[in-house]
């Protein structure tokens, strides 16, 4: 995208939910939350959209955030449950 916000490029393109992108510290890479395997993961990919990888593989719906360590050397996600309330 340009700095006035025009040259949009859809670097996802796959159709599912996807979220929370960011961007690694050299702005090489995209880490993301995606649904696109039927449940909530966090992928990477290059800042040109190739290379997409799946970092977590995890069969359980949960939703998602992604940061970045400082050094970018490696990724962290956090997994948000739904809240419930506690029965009485």
């Amino acid at each position: 995208m340009n700095a006035d916000g025009t040259g949009l490029v859809d670097l996802t393109n796959s159709g599912a939910n996807e979220a929370f992108p960011a961007w690694s510290p050299d702005g090489s890479q995209i880490a993301f939350g995606s649904d696109r395997d039927g449940n909530d993961d966090v992928y990477v990919m290059n800042a040109d959209g190739t290379g997409v990888l799946n970092l977590t593989h995890n069969p359980a719906f949960d939703g998602y955030t992604v940061a970045w360590r400082p050094t970018g050397a490696a990724h962290a996600a956090s997994r948000l449950r739904p809240y419930r309330p506690a029965r009485r």
